[in-house]
């Protein structure tokens, strides 16, 4: 077969696979009609998903019957690293996390104790239980250079970490691993398993938690844009308190409203209470009138250094993450209620919030999402197994 007759039934198979993506079942009929393309190619490519058992059809061996993913064949097999440790789980085709286990860090630790664990999980979690494993991906808290593909300077590492962590882990396992910011995997997750990029031409995902980030999705795609620090919003100044940043700045944005910055702010306020996380911020916040005052302020710093960004890029909807679903919900009133009061005139009102849940889960299944996307375009469903 000619090379562009190869690139276009990928193409085609790619455009089925998505069709069918998170648990939709179509007829052969439906899905040329959906996707404009013909019949007979329909027929051909879903044929061949049959027999490598990617596809299933609702009736068995019947040519009008509905198909749809074989969800619980095929899986990946992902880690999402974070300050609190390393979180490992098998998530397959419909976005079910499976076999799920977390990794406790032992103190400082140097990159390539991180980087061997990472190894030994993923390779246990692919081998657990039956099915497929179509790939390995890795969500990270930090920003990429795309020219060394990841790094771990945001963890408590010793004697440095700025190093090459997809290519480290490549030739670890002998198999290709997706690396990506946890940001940005949390927001694949919403346009990949709940379909919301079908539906919005622009989404921004905010994700509030160890700092402050955001991510952009446009017509369907992630805007990563030509340089390292893309969707780092937490280290633009919003204040002028002098509050001493861990990028050597002051008044960055994550100083007033990250998850452990609000802890200190409500300890400043409350020096009598314990709090631990995110869900003692949502939970206290909901009992004490004050508590909710301080995270309000905190809420103010953010649809500040939002707007312009907003205004700009004109979102559908920003989705709200955090360490805690509950915290994601406290804050989606405040943030409506701050952004419509930076938008005098024409956009007053007219931004949507929606709240997500348990961050590092969202990653787990938006790092999944990127190795499936990866493997649905080139048509490599063969198992990786280290």
């Amino acid at each position: 077969m000619a090379s562009d007759q190869v690139a276009k039934r990928l193409a085609n198979q790619y455009a089925i696979l998505k069709e069918l993506n998170a648990g939709v079942v179509l007829r052969r009929t439906d899905l040329s009609r959906r996707l404009d393309i013909r019949k007979s190619s329909i027929t051909s490519i879903v044929g061949s998903l049959l027999e490598k058992g990617v596809l299933r059809e609702e009736r068995p061996g019947n040519i009008r019957s509905a198909v749809g993913l074989n969800d619980d064949s095929f899986f990946a097999a992902v880690a999402s690293v974070s300050m609190h440790g390393v979180q490992f789980a098998r998530v397959n085709l419909r976005g079910v996390i499976e076999h799920h286990h977390t990794v406790r860090p032992r103190g400082q630790e140097k990159p390539k104790a991180v980087t061997e664990r990472l190894v030994k999980g993923l390779a246990k979690t692919a081998r657990d239980g039956g099915g497929t494993c179509l790939g390995y991906g890795v969500s990270i808290p930090d920003v990429m250079d795309g020219r060394r593909r990841g790094g771990l300077r945001a963890l408590n590492l010793h004697d440095g970490c700025d190093i090459s962590l997809a290519e480290e882990l490549e030739k670890a396992m002998g198999a290709e691993v997706h690396v990506a910011p946890a940001v940005r995997c949390q927001l694949w997750s919403c346009a990949w398993f709940d379909g919301w990029a079908q539906d919005l031409e622009c989404i921004l995902y905010l994700l509030v938690s160890e700092g402050v980030a955001c991510a952009l999705l446009t017509r369907g795609a992630l805007h990563e844009g030509p340089h390292v620090y893309a969707g780092e919003i937490g280290h633009v100044r919003t204040g002028a308190d002098g509050r001493l940043c861990s990028c050597g700045g002051d008044d960055c944005l994550e100083t007033y409203c990250s998850v452990p910055s609000m802890i200190s702010d409500v300890l400043a306020v409350r020096p009598d209470l314990v709090v631990e996380g995110a869900a003692d911020l949502a939970r206290l916040a909901v009992e004490l009138a004050d508590i909710g005052d301080v995270l309000n302020e905190s809420v103010r710093h953010l649809a500040r250094a939002l707007s312009g960004v907003i205004a700009v890029m004109n979102p559908a909807i920003i989705v709200l993450g955090s360490e805690a679903s509950e915290l994601s919900w406290v804050l989606k009133p405040m943030l409506e209620r701050h952004l419509r009061d930076e938008w005098v005139g024409v956009h007053a009102g007219k931004v949507e919030v929606r709240a997500v849940g348990h961050a590092r889960d969202v990653a787990l299944r938006g790092i999944a999402g990127l190795v499936m996307d990866r493997v649905y375009m080139t048509g490599e469903f063969s198992a990786h197994l280290a």
